[in-house]
């Protein structure tokens, strides 16, 4: 209740002036599958029974605030100097030579070819993450699922203020199972937005920006650690010693590629490998094979790493295609699994607690590579750099020289080589 009470606060200070509207839908808890609106008085759910409020407190059992898109960008679009921001894609600069923006990308020109002098269509990219809420951790967490606009500038597009919000999940029990209904039910005012759009102007997805975790939820797929654990491709990783084994990257070289040996020299350093690399590229997730795999899988037997169809799956127009990665996340997650085999654990400074080192060293006795490490329980990781290589890293690092308004890499003398 305090939540609530805040967040009601807080949304009507921020919605009231753009002539948004807020509607606190509630749902069924026990089939997951109706919305109540405000103007509904039924006290149970006409597809299972059960009751829509709370037996003991009153209260509905649960809650999720609403906030038309529509309302929101038709308040924006009496404003004339707001319309003159949308007209940036064809207002801008551009070169044919460089890929600038999004709208030199072959994605949008097969979408919406060139710009026009008019205003036809606003597009807007869906995100969703979680949030402590006013950026407290001990309070409960929201998920709000907000888009940008991609006809504004990029100085513009993302300020909070430019943002449209379409829900609000509170608490942290919205899970896709929780959360699909409201996306089905808010799929029949996005359709028809796509359809007439707003005073004559259409609204157009162009795709979804989530992280790891958000994008296997929206996607409604297993997560990075399985099988089958790329949303874009078919690409596998192989069966290991105690799970799967996050590899078999190789498939993307080139098939005389030296790195699809089993082992080779390349400058003095020997590299191995469990097995030589014999697969070619994997097959591209498609609208179509995604809908097939879909229809057949459940939560519980996975189909290529489907358990069901998408969240967005009702909305038109919203392809697989569009499922963006977060290059942000990933490029991090990437990083810190480098660092981490670099460095490894260390008396001092970072990854104090993580130390997989005796895994790696099984993995190897059975692969029969670097034998030279299996072999002797005291010796490091061939990958691993020693504590000199470190050093001249760090030092490395802390001596550069950081342009202006660039987050720095080192604090108080220490890089990220040795303190996280």
């Amino acid at each position: 209740m305090l939540f609530n009470f805040y967040f009601i606060f807080y949304s009507s200070l921020n919605f009231q002036s753009t002539g948004a509207t807020k509607i606190a839908l509630h749902g069924c808890v026990h089939c997951n599958r109706f919305v109540f609106t405000p103007t509904d008085r039924r006290q149970l759910c006409p597809l299972c029974g059960h009751p829509r409020y709370d037996d003991d407190t009153k209260q509905p059992n649960e809650v999720c605030y609403y906030f038309p898109i529509r309302n929101q960008l038709r308040a924006l679009l009496r404003l004339p100097n707001y319309r003159e921001k949308l007209m940036y894609p064809r207002r801008r600069s551009s070169n044919p030579r460089f890929m600038t923006d999004v709208y030199d990308s072959p994605r949008w020109q097969r979408m919406f070819g060139e710009p026009t002098d008019s205003l036809e269509y606003i597009v807007i990219q869906v995100c969703v993450d979680g949030m402590p809420i006013f950026n407290r951790k001990e309070l409960l967490s929201a998920k709000p699922v907000q888009s940008f606009i991609w006809n504004l500038a990029p100085w513009l597009r993302y300020r909070d203020r430019n943002m449209l919000i379409i829900f609000v999940f509170p608490g942290n029990n919205f899970k896709a199972k929780q959360s699909r209904k409201y996306y089905d039910w808010v799929a029949s005012e996005m359709n028809d937005l796509r359809r007439v759009g707003v005073d004559g102007i259409k609204v157009r997805v162009f795709g979804t920006t989530l992280d790891s975790p958000g994008r296997r939820e929206q996607l409604h797929m297993q997560s990075t650690g399985a099988f089958y654990p790329c949303p874009h491709c078919l690409h596998t990783w192989q069966p290991g010693v105690r799970g799967q084994t996050c590899g078999g990257f190789r498939v993307f070289l080139p098939r005389d590629s030296r790195w699809r040996q089993r082992s080779f020299v390349y400058k003095g350093n020997n590299y191995m490998f469990r097995d030589v690399e014999v697969r070619g590229i994997p097959e591209e997730r498609t609208d179509y094979n995604v809908a097939v795999m879909a229809a057949m899988a459940t939560p519980s037997n996975p189909v290529c790493g489907h358990k069901g169809f998408r969240l967005l799956h009702r909305w038109e127009g919203v392809d697989w295609e569009g499922s963006f990665c977060d290059l942000m996340h990933d490029e991090k997650c990437l990083c810190e699994m480098l660092m981490k085999g670099l460095v490894g654990k260390g008396s001092n400074g970072m990854y104090k607690n993580w130390n997989k080192d005796e895994d790696h060293r099984q993995d190897c006795e059975v692969y029969g590579i670097f034998q030279d490490f299996y072999s002797h329980p005291e010796s490091l990781p061939p990958w691993r750099l020693s504590k000199d290589d470190v050093c001249v890293m760090d030092r490395r690092v802390c001596s550069m020289w950081w342009p202006h308004m660039m987050d720095k890499l080192c604090r108080k003398g220490k890089s990220f080589w040795t303190h996280r």
